[in-house]
């Protein structure tokens, strides 16, 4: 199936963007959805409004206008083509995110997939870095910001230098003298100052993100792996990200916030009992109407990527969803700085998202025994924690001009180590 072969190669296309320079072009008057009148979308006016909206010819996937409107068109490689030509737009204009959204409507119940299976999931150049939702006509729509993905693909890559500094630092602690700590923290004071130039390289590269005129390719030089196979994984470790990514905006659509009346009370039911037994209801107090909706649109894409719906799900999935929500959410507070809670604000903070996250893992997982290679969700979740504490404080360092703290760096590593320790004690050994 051209379709099935189309998806699987769009993230190698999707590779090779890194290799094209900016993308330099005035943004179309971006349609602004308001909630109106309830309608039933279908998927054929809902594929023509978005092609009629951002003025994309309806004939080519996303990737093929990319470089086509950079003039790069070469740089595609060959053996992707002639399958990207073959392709239609059935559900998206973009092979990977048609996949992804067939996927997760596959796994949602079935009550919900008739108005899923209407929604039209697309790439854009145009507006911010961030992914939408919206409903007009008769017409549902999901869309992403190429540089979103692009943001995604260097997050992964750091947090891949992240995951083997921690592992360094695991070796050297097995390998110290228990009876001193100094060498354990010259080494890794070492390793911290080679972390923090991955950071430099992203805040350098957060100007260029934020400028809407703008579309840079991803791809920090000094973060990028050159293992083809390490780099194969970390790709479909950024589909993980988008997966969360089109889940948070398919709940939107399910849970009725992008018009002002549909059924949406069995979602509704979903995300209620969440709160209720995860102890998270809490979360939505003293909050406006929009940081609310979020915050259960996060709740149900969550659960919708850890297949948690109707029965606890396997920790390979649960693994997915917490470091795709993470990943995805971290990666817009770093770009926004929207990390604490605003009142006037139409998003969370990263604070708050995040403190949803590790209730929901908890609620999932904590009173369940280690996988069969001794990994467990709480354990992910720490990593998690650890690198978002750093991520802020490279954040907060390049805001006042000043240096990434190594030292700080270091504490919150050696407390990622320590908490491995408390977390053996708090999971069950079978």
């Amino acid at each position: 199936m051209i379709t099935i072969t189309a998806a699987v190669q769009c993230s190698a296309v999707q590779c090779s963007a890194v290799q094209c320079s900016a993308v330099q072009f005035m943004p179309d008057s971006r349609l602004t959805a308001k909630p109106g009148r309830a309608t039933v979308a279908n998927l054929r006016n809902s594929r023509g409004k978005f092609f009629a909206t951002h003025k994309m010819p309806p004939n080519k996937t996303f990737w093929e206008y990319y470089f086509d409107r950079a003039g790069k068109s070469h740089l595609i490689p060959a053996e992707y083509t002639s399958a990207l030509k073959k392709w239609n737009a059935t559900r998206s204009n973009c092979p990977s995110l048609e996949n992804t959204l067939e996927n997760l409507i596959d796994v949602i119940p079935p009550e919900w997939r008739a108005l899923a299976n209407n929604l039209f999931a697309g790439r854009v150049l145009d507006g911010e870095a961030n992914a939408t939702a919206w409903t007009e006509k008769q017409a549902g729509i999901i869309e992403i910001n190429a540089q979103y993905s692009f943001i995604l693909t260097d997050y992964v890559h750091v947090f891949d230098r992240f995951r083997d500094y921690i592992a360094k630092l695991v070796e050297m602690a097995y390998s110290c003298d228990p009876a001193s700590e100094t060498p354990l923290l010259e080494e890794a004071q070492k390793l911290s100052q080679e972390l923090s130039l991955h950071w430099s390289e992203i805040e350098e590269k957060r100007k260029d993100w934020a400028d809407i005129s703008l579309v840079q390719p991803g791809g920090t030089p000094k973060s990028r792996t050159s293992n083809p196979s390490r780099a194969k994984v970390l790709s479909d470790v950024e589909s993980v990200c988008e997966e969360f990514i089109i889940a948070h905006e398919l709940s939107h659509h399910l849970l009725g916030h992008t018009v002002s009346r549909r059924d949406k009370k069995k979602a509704k039911e979903a995300v209620d009992q969440a709160l209720t037994e995860s102890d998270s209801a809490d979360l939505l107090t003293g909050i406006n109407r929009s940081q609310q909706d979020e915050l259960q649109a996060d709740l149900l894409a969550y659960l919708i990527v850890a297949r948690a719906i109707d029965s606890l799900p396997d920790f390979g999935y649960l693994y997915r969803s917490i470091f795709g929500s993470t990943i995805a959410l971290l990666s817009l507070a770093h770009l926004n700085g929207n990390w604490a809670h605003e009142s006037s604000s139409t998003h969370p903070g990263f604070d708050k998202r995040f403190q949803l996250i590790s209730r929901l893992t908890f609620w999932l997982s904590v009173n369940r025994p280690r996988d069969a290679d001794r990994g467990h969700p709480l354990g992910q979740l720490s990593q998690l924690a650890a690198f978002s504490s750093i991520a802020y404080q490279s954040y907060d360092a390049n805001v006042k001009k000043v240096e990434l703290n190594q030292g700080n760096v270091n504490s919150v590593c050696l407390w990622l180590l320590k908490q491995s320790g408390s977390l053996s004690d708090a999971i069950p050994d079978s």
